[in-house]
């Protein structure tokens, strides 16, 4: 593990050494798949409670206008069209999650069959 002298004083060291990173257990991947599963439908449900904080803050903040809006005798088409918008927004979000933790399990799976196929044919017991 190279390490190398701080930037300033009182630095901690600087780690150069270029570990690959750990992977995720299929268990693990499958419980993130499920959560981010739940996380979907209850956006889809349009309920608040999966939304990141700037979401949950954009969606009451253009419900509350489109609420005054509305007590002031206008229309409330354009704060319902943004809130709609940070939904779709939302939905995107974690459609892409769901897909991102997918594609890491199948490659998961490429792999622990490519090294199988591999350990059987340098076998050579037959």
């Amino acid at each position: 593990m190279p390490m190398r002298a701080p930037g300033h004083p009182g630095q901690a060291p600087i780690d150069d050494s270029m570990e690959e990173p750990k992977m995720a257990s299929k268990a693990q991947i499958n419980r993130i798949i499920r959560t981010t599963e739940n996380k979907l439908a209850s956006v889809q449900r349009r309920e608040l409670g999966h939304l990141t904080g700037a979401e949950r803050r954009a969606i009451l903040r253009h419900t509350t206008v489109g609420a005054i809006q509305v007590g002031r005798g206008k229309g409330h088409g354009r704060a319902d069209s943004r809130a709609e918008r940070i939904w779709g927004e939302a939905e995107t979000r974690l459609r892409a999650e769901l897909q991102a933790a997918r594609s890491l399990l199948q490659q998961q799976t490429t792999q622990a069959a490519t090294a199988k196929v591999t350990k059987r044919a340098e076998s050579r017991w037959w």
